[in-house]
């Protein structure tokens, strides 16, 4: 509680270790960490609150990219598992997978973090399952960078911008509960050839429930959207208003507008009789009158 750094650190080649209702609290850094080349390591029933970074970060990358001096070895690492754990309240992500390969986050809680569950950086094989997420500041689960062979399936999630997001990864999110979102309920950018949205129930109020437009190649199907409510927004508005139809009036009234207000000349200074050169001759003279008034007395024969 209350370190300067991280809470507990499992530093290099830690290997089958578990660790079980154990909390980390206030920590400066992360909560729990596994750095690289460490594999096998189970929390069980942990605790990771207000932490300055993450509650949770595992770290399966390999220790070189390619051929080094000192022959450091290429292989990632993993199989490691968050389960029945609460992760609150810390100030960047709840957990962060980095890399790594058979990494699990089972039946925890992870609510009020900037970010729930995050996987990047090349991680595969990742299960996402039985978890609650509540209340995340933007993304709930962000699966991003290369992951592959990615799960994620019944979990809740509630209460942030974007329940999932999938940016140039592999994922199969299936038989998710999403409610209670403001943005999208799932989102996909970029290459999206090993995405499937499938048998979501999905509710929130947002533009659109699954917003895929900057994606290519995703599977999106038998979800349930009946509880979806479509936002108002500036941009909604506009595009129900401004149908083609719409259009056309809009701007022949425009120019209707234009030419009475720029119009000059005579035959415009006035306002004038529809009919003014066709009016009845009887309103341009007297009409009939008498002998007398027009050439004195009457003729007395």
């Amino acid at each position: 509680m209350n370190s300067l750094v991280d809470g507990l650190v499992f530093h290099r080649f830690v290997t089958d270790t578990t660790v079980i209702r154990t909390s980390a609290v206030n920590s400066g850094v992360d909560g729990f960490t596994v750095a690289r080349s460490s594999s096998g390591i189970m929390f069980d029933q942990i605790t990771a609150t207000g932490n300055g970074r993450n509650g949770v970060s595992i770290d399966g990358r390999s220790l070189a990219d390619g051929p080094s001096a000192i022959g450091t070895g290429v292989e990632s690492f993993g199989s490691s598992t968050v389960t029945r754990s609460t992760v609150e309240d810390n100030r960047r992500y709840g957990i962060e997978l980095s890399g790594g390969q058979s990494l699990s986050v089972y039946s925890s809680l992870i609510a009020r973090n900037d970010m729930g569950i995050v996987l990047d950086d090349g991680a595969s094989g990742v299960v996402v399952a039985g978890n609650t997420l509540k209340d995340q500041a933007r993304q709930s689960i962000a699966i991003r960078d290369r992951v592959t062979d990615t799960s994620v399936r019944n979990n809740a999630i509630s209460g942030s911008q974007t329940g999932v997001y999938v940016r140039n990864a592999g994922a199969s999110v299936t038989d998710n509960t999403i409610r209670a979102v403001s943005n999208h309920a799932v989102s996909l950018v970029g290459d999206a050839t090993s995405v499937r949205v499938v048998s979501n129930a999905l509710s929130g109020s947002g533009a659109v429930p699954v917003w895929d437009e900057t994606s290519s190649g995703a599977v999106v199907a038998g979800n349930n959207l009946a509880s979806w409510q479509r936002a108002t927004t500036a941009i909604t508005v506009a595009r129900s208003v401004f149908q083609p139809l719409t259009v056309v009036w809009l701007l022949l009234a425009l120019l209707l507008l234009v030419t009475a207000l720029t119009r000059s000349g005579p035959q415009f200074g006035a306002i004038r009789h529809p009919y003014a050169e066709r009016v009845p001759l009887t309103s341009l003279s007297r009409g009939i009158v008498s002998r007398e008034s027009v050439g004195g007395a009457p003729d007395a024969r």
